[in-house]
C-alpha cells in the first residue's frame, strides 16, 4: 500500500508515507514483542526498535529507488496518446507527420492518414516535447520519421517513411537536426 501511496509523488511526500509505513510497522512489531516477551515493554524499546525499522525500511527504499529508475515520458505519452484518441481506431499507430489542408489537418501514421478538424499550430504547441518539429508552415514531423535529406538549388526537402517529400522553410533549417540525428543524405 505505501507503494502506491508514494508513485508519483514529490520526495517529500515520498519520504513522509514511509517513515509513516516505519512507524506503524514498529508499533505492531512492538505489540507482538510486548505480548510474547514480559522484558520487552516500554517507550524506550518502542523508539530502539522504530529506529532499526527506519533503517531498514530506508534501505528498501533506496534499493527500489536504484533498481526502478523514474522515467519522466508517462506524462509526454499521455499527451501523445490524448493527440492519437481523436483519429479512427484503426488509423492510431506510430505518428509520422502532420499537414495542414485548409481548415483540417492531415494525420499521417503507419496506419494511414486520416483528416482531423485542428490547427497545425496547436497541433504543434500540443506535440512539442520531443515528438517532433514543425518545419514548414504547413508541414509537422516526428522524430526519427525522417528517411532523407535532400537539397536541391539552395532549399531543403525531407523525405519521410510514408514517401512524402516535405520542403523545410528557411527560418526552419536549424531544425533538422532534431528530427534524426545523422541526416541520411
Amino acid at each position: 500500500m505505501a507503494v502506491r501511496l508514494q508513485d508519483g509523488k514529490p520526495l517529500q511526500i515520498r519520504l513522509l508515507v514511509w517513515s509513516g509505513f516505519a512507524a506503524v510497522l514498529s508499533a505492531g512489531i512492538h505489540t507482538a514483542n510486548v505480548a510474547l516477551f514480559s522484558v520487552w515493554s516500554g517507550w524506550g524499546k518502542y523508539f530502539y526498535l522504530m529506529a532499526i525499522v527506519g533503517v531498514v525500511v530506508a534501505l528498501v527504499f533506496l534499493t527500489i529507488r536504484l533498481l526502478r529508475p523514474e522515467v519522466p515520458q508517462v506524462q509526454d505519452e499521455s499527451r501523445l496518446a490524448k493527440f492519437l484518441e481523436r483519429l479512427p481506431l484503426e488509423k492510431r499507430s506510430r505518428l509520422i507527420r502532420l499537414e495542414a489542408q485548409d481548415h483540417y489537418l492531415k494525420v499521417v501514421t503507419d496506419a494511414g492518414d486520416s483528416l482531423i478538424l485542428m490547427r497545425i499550430r496547436d497541433a504543434a504547441k500540443e506535440l512539442e516535447d520531443g515528438y517532433g518539429t514543425q518545419v514548414h508552415r504547413s508541414h509537422w514531423i516526428a522524430r526519427g520519421a525522417v528517411s532523407a535529406h535532400k537539397r536541391r538549388a539552395g532549399r531543403d526537402f525531407l523525405t519521410t517513411e510514408d514517401g512524402a517529400e516535405i520542403p523545410v522553410s528557411r527560418n526552419n533549417r536549424g531544425r533538422i537536426a532534431r528530427l534524426v540525428h545523422p541526416i541520411r543524405e
